[in-house]
């Protein structure tokens, strides 16, 4: 036990620096772990708003076919659904014979926000405009 405590009460000065050391990498350590844990929870929050806003498009879009089979979708016209994470907005529009032009706003309950874009391809669509 003596030999320990003599160790510390040395007069050379070592035992100081190397604590410092010792110390100084200890907290760079933590502080890059913590930066770490920080980059990895918002990458995860950002991810799951993208898993979100794709989930969202797939519910519009099955519901825009579902509607669309029924001939219930109207042209020109918007439509609003609301779904657990959010709500879409949806407008189609002829884009020739055969094609409807869908277009597609996506909004989530924390206000991320997506944008699509999508040709729908009805070959009985012009058998149903010519009905009409």
């Amino acid at each position: 036990m003596k030999k320990f405590s003599a160790l510390f009460q040395n007069d050379n000065g070592y035992v100081l620096p190397l604590l410092l050391a010792l110390t100084t990498f200890t907290l760079i350590i933590i502080s890059a772990l913590l930066l770490e844990l920080q980059h990895s929870q918002l990458f995860t929050k950002n991810e799951r708003e993208q898993i979100q806003l794709e989930t969202l498009f797939q519910m519009a879009h099955a519901t825009v076919l579902q509607k669309s089979r029924e001939q219930s979708f109207q042209l020109d016209q918007h439509y609003v659904y609301e779904y657990p994470y959010g709500h879409a907005t949806v407008r189609g529009s002829l884009q020739d014979d055969q094609n409807i032009r869908v277009e597609y706003h996506i909004k989530t309950k924390n206000n991320s926000t997506k944008g699509v874009v999508q040709y729908i391809s009805f070959p009985s669509l012009q058998t149903n405009l010519e009905k009409n």
